[in-house]
């Protein structure tokens, strides 16, 4: 079953509007799905046309298939007035041409399959109850994969947790055992960044101990240090709760990772998860992504299991050193 399901969601969603186009002999089928709130993008689409508009976003109420978002009904018309209504999802010109459209909602509001011709009347009572059955289909499809996809996720985290913790063994050294740790978890998180922040003695400011690549444009963030009463990575210091940012989150100064006024490149993605040392915040572990990356509840409970992990190594390390500098 993973086997199928991992061949490509897009072309099982592709060959499903190629078959809905044909069966009702339509001149668009056009599926889009909602990609923020209250936002909805063409996902997929067959079409006669070479006008369909690929990057178009349409909001709740916005045109036909706005109306069908919003009131959560199926629509059919057969005598296309546009004096009344607009697609949306054509070029300018083409849509004078489209005489019929019939439209579904998909489940829990998470989208709408659409149909047009340049036919009148093309569409019936009849066919509206077979374009239902479709849309279910689509249904399923679509929440099999997210099934599936969160199956993988956790199976690529459950390896990633294996390796992490084989690094306690090949690296006594603190800065080659958190070097290969960073490393090895932008690979299993997909985060293009990743470092640790850590805090003075006082808990007055904190400084990225490493990163696994440049975090402050242009400046060695090494040698820096900021203070707790700003971004992100000091509200996590102070509450000691993780935070899980979007782009739309980060949009504003006080949102930034290091504070207002650091140059960082613009992130889509972010996670800040606290490292308690002694039952104090010691430490920060930060995952950021200038693509977008999903903060489920995969990831946070995978980096609440990786915090623990690293909090453990770091008291044992911290107990050695002790045990070494008496003399035990």
């Amino acid at each position: 079953m993973t086997t199928l399901i991992s061949l490509d969601k897009q072309t099982y969603l592709d060959q499903i509007l190629r078959i809905v186009c044909n069966v009702f002999d339509a001149h668009s089928a056009v599926l889009f799905l909602q990609v923020g709130e209250d936002q909805y993008r063409i996902n997929s689409f067959f079409s006669l046309s070479d006008s369909i508009r690929h990057d178009v976003i349409l909001t709740t109420g916005t045109g036909l298939t706005g109306w069908i978002i919003r009131n959560n009904k199926p629509l059919l018309i057969n005598n296309f007035d546009r004096a009344k209504g607009h697609l949306g999802y054509y070029a300018a010109g083409e849509e004078s041409e489209i005489r019929a459209f019939m439209g579904c909602p998909l489940d829990q509001g998470l989208g709408v399959l659409c149909l047009d011709s340049k036919r009148t009347y093309s569409f019936s009572d009849k066919d509206q109850k077979i374009l239902h059955q479709f849309v279910r289909l689509v249904d399923t499809l679509i929440a099999e994969f997210k099934h599936l996809t969160a199956e993988c996720t956790e199976q690529r985290f459950y390896q990633g947790l294996k390796l992490l913790c084989e690094l306690h063994d090949k690296f006594s050294s603190w800065l080659a055992y958190l070097t290969n740790f960073l490393s090895l978890l932008s690979g299993v998180t997909g985060f293009s960044h990743c470092f640790l922040a850590v805090c003075d003695a006082q808990g007055k400011f904190f400084s990225v101990e490493s990163s696994n690549k440049e975090l402050v444009l242009g400046v060695d963030e090494l040698n820096q240090q900021f203070t707790m009463e700003n971004g992100l990575i000091g509200w996590v210091f102070r509450n000691g709760a993780p935070i899980f940012a979007s782009k739309k989150d980060l949009s504003s100064p006080s949102a930034s990772l290091l504070g207002p006024g650091v140059p960082l490149p613009d992130f889509a993605s972010v996670a800040c998860v606290p490292v308690a040392i002694h039952k104090r915040t010691r430490g920060v572990i930060v995952l950021a992504s200038v693509t977008p990356q999903s903060t489920g509840r995969e990831l946070r409970a995978f980096l609440k299991i990786v915090a623990s992990n690293l909090s453990i190594f770091l008291e044992n390390l911290y107990l050695r050193n002790r045990l070494t500098c008496s003399g035990g």
